[in-house]
Protein backbone atom coordinates (compact mmCIF):
# COMPACT_ATOMS: atom_id res chain seq x y z
CA UNK A 1 0.00 0.00 0.00
CA UNK A 2 1.27 3.58 -0.50
CA UNK A 3 0.42 6.61 1.32
CA UNK A 4 -0.68 9.33 -0.72
CA UNK A 5 -0.17 12.55 1.70
CA UNK A 6 0.49 16.16 -0.49
CA UNK A 7 0.01 17.16 -3.87
CA UNK A 8 -0.79 20.62 -5.56
CA UNK A 9 -3.98 21.51 -4.45
CA UNK A 10 -6.12 18.43 -6.02
CA UNK A 11 -5.51 15.08 -8.12
CA UNK A 12 -8.32 13.09 -9.05
CA UNK A 13 -7.61 9.39 -8.55
CA UNK A 14 -10.24 6.24 -10.37
CA UNK A 15 -10.40 3.37 -8.51
CA UNK A 16 -12.80 1.03 -9.96
CA UNK A 17 -15.70 3.54 -10.63
CA UNK A 18 -15.25 5.62 -7.95
CA UNK A 19 -13.37 9.02 -7.90
CA UNK A 20 -11.62 10.10 -5.17
CA UNK A 21 -10.42 14.03 -4.54
CA UNK A 22 -7.35 13.95 -3.08
CA UNK A 23 -6.88 17.33 -1.40
CA UNK A 24 -3.26 18.98 -0.30
CA UNK A 25 -2.41 17.36 3.58
CA UNK A 26 -4.79 14.94 3.39
CA UNK A 27 -3.63 11.46 3.23
CA UNK A 28 -5.21 8.23 1.48
CA UNK A 29 -4.59 5.06 1.48
CA UNK A 30 -4.49 3.14 -1.94
CA UNK A 31 -5.34 -0.06 -2.48
CA UNK A 32 -3.02 -2.86 -4.33
CA UNK A 33 -5.25 -2.52 -8.12
CA UNK A 34 -5.39 1.16 -9.69
CA UNK A 35 -7.41 1.27 -12.71
CA UNK A 36 -5.95 4.07 -14.29
CA UNK A 37 -7.81 4.29 -17.90
CA UNK A 38 -9.93 1.34 -18.92
CA UNK A 39 -8.81 2.41 -22.77
CA UNK A 40 -5.07 2.45 -22.12
CA UNK A 41 -3.58 0.51 -19.55
CA UNK A 42 -3.63 -0.97 -15.60
CA UNK A 43 -1.38 0.13 -13.47
CA UNK A 44 -0.78 -3.08 -10.56
CA UNK A 45 2.39 -2.45 -7.52
CA UNK A 46 3.12 -3.25 -4.50
CA UNK A 47 5.46 -2.19 -1.87
CA UNK A 48 8.27 -4.01 -0.40
CA UNK A 49 11.37 -2.66 0.99
CA UNK A 50 11.20 0.68 0.64
CA UNK A 51 10.42 0.40 -3.03
CA UNK A 52 7.40 0.69 -5.43
CA UNK A 53 7.44 -2.70 -7.81
CA UNK A 54 4.49 -2.79 -10.10
CA UNK A 55 3.68 -3.80 -13.89
CA UNK A 56 1.94 -2.31 -16.66
CA UNK A 57 -0.34 -3.89 -18.82
CA UNK A 58 -1.39 -2.72 -22.30
CA UNK A 59 -3.54 -4.38 -25.23
CA UNK A 60 0.25 -5.55 -26.57
CA UNK A 61 2.54 -5.91 -23.72
CA UNK A 62 3.66 -5.84 -19.92
CA UNK A 63 6.37 -2.96 -18.45
CA UNK A 64 7.69 -3.89 -15.41
CA UNK A 65 9.27 -1.14 -13.29
CA UNK A 66 10.75 -0.11 -10.14
CA UNK A 67 10.73 2.98 -8.04
CA UNK A 68 12.18 4.10 -5.05
CA UNK A 69 9.29 4.91 -2.32
CA UNK A 70 11.72 6.27 1.33
CA UNK A 71 9.62 7.77 4.19
CA UNK A 72 12.97 8.62 5.57
CA UNK A 73 13.15 11.16 2.24
CA UNK A 74 9.98 12.46 1.79
CA UNK A 75 9.38 10.19 -1.11
CA UNK A 76 6.26 9.36 -2.14
CA UNK A 77 4.26 8.26 -5.02
CA UNK A 78 1.49 10.20 -6.98
CA UNK A 79 -0.79 7.83 -8.85
CA UNK A 80 -3.17 9.74 -11.11
CA UNK A 81 -4.86 9.20 -14.79
CA UNK A 82 -1.85 9.21 -17.25
CA UNK A 83 0.27 10.38 -14.91
CA UNK A 84 3.08 8.64 -12.36
CA UNK A 85 4.62 11.21 -9.96
CA UNK A 86 7.79 10.41 -7.84
CA UNK A 87 7.35 13.38 -5.21
CA UNK A 88 10.30 13.94 -2.86
CA UNK A 89 11.36 16.44 -0.28
CA UNK A 90 7.78 17.62 1.01
CA UNK A 91 8.55 15.91 4.47
CA UNK A 92 11.47 17.64 5.59
CA UNK A 93 11.41 21.17 6.98
CA UNK A 94 12.78 23.63 4.49
CA UNK A 95 14.01 21.00 1.61
CA UNK A 96 12.86 21.79 -1.53
CA UNK A 97 10.01 19.71 -3.38
CA UNK A 98 11.08 18.04 -6.23
CA UNK A 99 8.80 16.21 -8.62
CA UNK A 100 9.57 13.63 -11.76
CA UNK A 101 6.80 13.02 -14.04
CA UNK A 102 6.18 10.31 -16.14
CA UNK A 103 3.48 10.30 -18.50
CA UNK A 104 1.79 7.14 -20.58
CA UNK A 105 3.08 8.04 -24.43
CA UNK A 106 1.13 6.08 -26.99
CA UNK A 107 3.51 5.66 -29.58
CA UNK A 108 5.62 3.80 -27.40
CA UNK A 109 3.05 2.57 -25.25
CA UNK A 110 5.12 3.11 -22.17
CA UNK A 111 5.80 5.29 -19.24
CA UNK A 112 8.32 8.15 -20.30
CA UNK A 113 9.91 10.37 -18.20
CA UNK A 114 8.35 14.01 -19.25
CA UNK A 115 8.71 16.83 -17.04
CA UNK A 116 10.61 17.69 -13.77
CA UNK A 117 9.49 20.58 -10.78
CA UNK A 118 11.73 21.89 -8.26
CA UNK A 119 10.40 24.24 -5.80
CA UNK A 120 12.12 25.48 -2.42
CA UNK A 121 9.14 27.39 -0.78
CA UNK A 122 12.37 29.20 1.37
CA UNK A 123 10.70 29.04 5.05
CA UNK A 124 7.68 27.07 6.51
CA UNK A 125 4.29 29.50 6.31
CA UNK A 126 5.33 30.02 2.51
CA UNK A 127 5.62 33.93 3.17
CA UNK A 128 8.45 34.41 0.59
CA UNK A 129 8.25 33.78 -2.93
CA UNK A 130 9.81 30.73 -4.19
CA UNK A 131 12.28 29.29 -6.04
CA UNK A 132 11.42 27.60 -8.60
CA UNK A 133 12.73 24.93 -11.61
CA UNK A 134 11.18 23.13 -14.77
CA UNK A 135 11.95 21.30 -17.01
CA UNK A 136 10.76 19.07 -19.89
CA UNK A 137 12.62 16.15 -20.66
CA UNK A 138 12.44 16.10 -24.73
CA UNK A 139 13.76 13.46 -27.55
CA UNK A 140 15.58 11.08 -26.22
CA UNK A 141 14.06 10.27 -22.58
CA UNK A 142 14.08 7.27 -20.28
CA UNK A 143 10.80 5.49 -19.75
CA UNK A 144 9.82 3.73 -16.33
CA UNK A 145 11.32 0.68 -17.03
CA UNK A 146 14.74 1.87 -18.12
CA UNK A 147 14.61 2.28 -21.98
CA UNK A 148 15.08 4.98 -24.18
CA UNK A 149 12.53 6.55 -26.29
CA UNK A 150 12.22 9.50 -28.21
CA UNK A 151 9.72 11.87 -26.74
CA UNK A 152 7.96 14.92 -27.76
CA UNK A 153 5.98 16.20 -24.24
CA UNK A 154 2.49 18.08 -24.68
CA UNK A 155 2.89 21.73 -24.18
CA UNK A 156 0.41 23.56 -22.34
CA UNK A 157 -1.79 25.95 -24.98
CA UNK A 158 -1.03 29.69 -25.67
CA UNK A 159 -4.73 30.18 -24.78
CA UNK A 160 -4.75 28.26 -21.41
CA UNK A 161 -3.80 31.44 -19.19
CA UNK A 162 -7.35 32.67 -19.45
CA UNK A 163 -8.83 28.74 -18.07
CA UNK A 164 -5.99 29.00 -15.75
CA UNK A 165 -7.61 32.53 -14.38
CA UNK A 166 -10.98 31.27 -13.97
CA UNK A 167 -9.54 28.06 -12.98
CA UNK A 168 -7.88 30.11 -9.83
CA UNK A 169 -10.83 32.12 -8.92
CA UNK A 170 -12.73 28.89 -8.36
CA UNK A 171 -10.06 28.03 -5.66
CA UNK A 172 -9.40 24.54 -7.26
CA UNK A 173 -6.57 25.52 -9.56
CA UNK A 174 -3.64 22.91 -9.59
CA UNK A 175 -0.15 24.45 -8.56
CA UNK A 176 1.88 22.16 -11.27
CA UNK A 177 -0.12 23.41 -14.41
CA UNK A 178 0.43 27.05 -13.91
CA UNK A 179 4.40 26.64 -13.26
CA UNK A 180 4.58 24.43 -16.62
CA UNK A 181 3.01 27.34 -18.15
CA UNK A 182 4.62 30.11 -16.75
CA UNK A 183 7.95 28.30 -18.10
CA UNK A 184 6.39 27.30 -21.39
CA UNK A 185 5.08 31.27 -21.72
CA UNK A 186 7.16 34.01 -19.99
CA UNK A 187 5.72 36.80 -18.58
CA UNK A 188 6.23 39.63 -20.94
CA UNK A 189 3.91 42.59 -21.56
CA UNK A 190 1.24 41.06 -23.95
CA UNK A 191 0.44 38.77 -21.03
CA UNK A 192 0.94 40.81 -17.95
CA UNK A 193 -2.53 41.79 -17.09
CA UNK A 194 -3.87 37.63 -17.74
CA UNK A 195 -0.73 36.71 -15.16
CA UNK A 196 -1.89 39.52 -12.89
CA UNK A 197 -5.40 38.36 -12.83
CA UNK A 198 -4.17 34.98 -12.26
CA UNK A 199 -2.01 36.24 -9.28
CA UNK A 200 -4.57 38.20 -7.36
CA UNK A 201 -6.88 34.92 -7.37
CA UNK A 202 -4.21 33.31 -6.25
CA UNK A 203 -3.48 35.33 -2.97
CA UNK A 204 -2.32 33.06 0.26
CA UNK A 205 -0.25 30.79 -2.15
CA UNK A 206 3.47 31.89 -2.56
CA UNK A 207 2.83 30.88 -6.18
CA UNK A 208 1.35 34.48 -6.51
CA UNK A 209 4.28 36.04 -5.11
CA UNK A 210 6.27 34.51 -7.91
CA UNK A 211 4.19 35.30 -10.32
CA UNK A 212 3.87 39.42 -9.43
CA UNK A 213 7.70 38.98 -8.87
CA UNK A 214 7.78 38.14 -12.51
CA UNK A 215 5.83 40.82 -13.64
CA UNK A 216 7.78 43.27 -11.89
CA UNK A 217 11.33 42.15 -13.63
CA UNK A 218 9.83 42.55 -16.72
CA UNK A 219 7.46 45.68 -16.49
CA UNK A 220 9.25 47.31 -13.18
CA UNK A 221 7.03 50.57 -13.81
CA UNK A 222 3.59 48.65 -13.60
CA UNK A 223 2.25 50.65 -10.68
CA UNK A 224 -0.76 48.43 -9.73
CA UNK A 225 1.27 44.82 -9.13
CA UNK A 226 2.95 46.91 -6.15
CA UNK A 227 -0.23 47.03 -4.77
CA UNK A 228 -1.09 43.27 -5.55
CA UNK A 229 2.81 42.06 -4.48
CA UNK A 230 1.81 43.99 -0.80
CA UNK A 231 -1.60 42.50 -0.32
CA UNK A 232 -0.45 39.03 -1.14
CA UNK A 233 2.65 39.19 1.40
CA UNK A 234 0.08 40.92 3.88
CA UNK A 235 -2.18 37.80 3.61
CA UNK A 236 0.72 35.48 4.16
CA UNK A 237 1.61 37.32 7.09
CA UNK A 238 4.43 38.70 5.80
CA UNK A 239 4.39 42.89 7.39
CA UNK A 240 7.69 43.96 6.66
CA UNK A 241 7.25 43.07 2.83
CA UNK A 242 4.23 43.95 2.84
CA UNK A 243 4.87 47.34 3.73
CA UNK A 244 7.85 47.76 1.77
CA UNK A 245 6.05 47.45 -1.37
CA UNK A 246 2.88 49.15 -0.09
CA UNK A 247 5.60 52.27 -0.06
CA UNK A 248 7.26 51.64 -3.38
CA UNK A 249 3.20 51.52 -4.91
CA UNK A 250 2.60 55.08 -3.23
CA UNK A 251 5.84 56.08 -4.51
CA UNK A 252 5.29 55.28 -7.75
CA UNK A 253 1.15 56.78 -7.78
CA UNK A 254 3.15 59.84 -7.27
CA UNK A 255 5.93 59.97 -9.65
CA UNK A 256 3.56 59.04 -12.25
CA UNK A 257 0.66 61.57 -11.05
CA UNK A 258 -2.06 58.88 -10.55
CA UNK A 259 -5.37 60.10 -8.83
CA UNK A 260 -3.81 59.31 -5.06
CA UNK A 261 -7.70 59.14 -4.15
CA UNK A 262 -7.92 55.64 -6.05
CA UNK A 263 -5.34 54.81 -2.89
CA UNK A 264 -7.79 51.89 -0.79
CA UNK A 265 -7.47 53.19 2.54
CA UNK A 266 -6.68 50.17 4.00
CA UNK A 267 -2.84 50.77 2.59
CA UNK A 268 -1.97 53.55 4.86
CA UNK A 269 -3.47 51.67 8.00
CA UNK A 270 -0.75 49.10 7.05
CA UNK A 271 1.99 51.01 6.76
CA UNK A 272 1.67 52.78 9.77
Amino acid sequence: MIKLKRGWKRYNIIIGFIVINCYSQTSFILKENLDFDKSIDTLKYSVAGGTLKGQIITSDKHVFFELDNDPDLGTQIILTPGEITLFTGGNIAGAAERESVYSYDQSSKNWVYSRHFEINHNNDNGSKSPEIEFSYREGESATIDGKKVHYVPVRPMKSDLGDLVLTAKKGSYDGRRIIEYIFTYPVNKKNVEGYNNLAYFLKGDDLALYILESIIKEVPDRVVTYLNLADSYYEMGNEAKAKENYSKYIKLMKKEKKDLGRIPKYVYARII
